[in-house]
Order: C-alpha cells, then structure tokens, then sequence
C-alpha cells in the first residue's frame, strides 16, 4: 500500500483573542507553544479574532495548520459560531489544513 508523503509543517495560525493580553496563564501557554513551533523552523502567524483569521486563512494558502482558541472572549455561542466559520471557510479552501 502506498501513502502519501508527508510534508514537514511550514506555516500555522493561532487565533487567539488572549493574544493581545501581557500576562496570564492561557496567554503563557499560547505563547510558548508558539515559540516550540518556532524552534521547530515553523512560521507562526498570530491572529487576534477569528474574522482576522478568516481574512488570513482565506488569503494565505500555504498554512499548513490552524490552532484556535475555542473559548476566547466571553466563550458563548457566537464565539463558538465565529470559530465554526473560520473552520469552514478554511476546509472550502484547503481540506488538508
């Protein structure tokens, strides 16, 4: 059986409201998991709400990897719908990602 060759990731996006914070817990893990990729010769592009997630999913096709932050902001049903669509729009376009 042949597989397909997997490719090193190259590019992730987190979306992360918290991002824009200075301190605290959530923020501190974000960041390092950030700075681990980094070290791993990955390019991470940081975006602040999922609609700037959208806007850079949708214009970059090389993001190999998305991480986003399901229970940014006040974690409600709009949150958790905005990140639904940025999940979508992304798949429309790259079904890999």
């Amino acid at each position: 059986m042949q597989t397909a060759a997997k490719r090193p990731l190259r590019q992730a996006l987190i979306v992360d409201s918290g991002l824009s914070a200075n301190s605290g817990a959530a923020v501190r893990g974000v960041r390092a998991l950030a700075s681990e990729l980094r070290s791993r010769g990955v390019e991470v592009i940081e975006a602040h709400s999922c609609e700037d997630g959208v806007a850079t999913a949708t214009s970059d096709a090389s993001i190999d990897c998305i991480l986003i932050n399901w229970t940014q902001g006040p974690n409600d049903s709009k949150v958790h719908a905005e990140a639904t669509e940025l999940m979508r729009s992304v798949r429309k376009r790259n079904a890999k990602v």
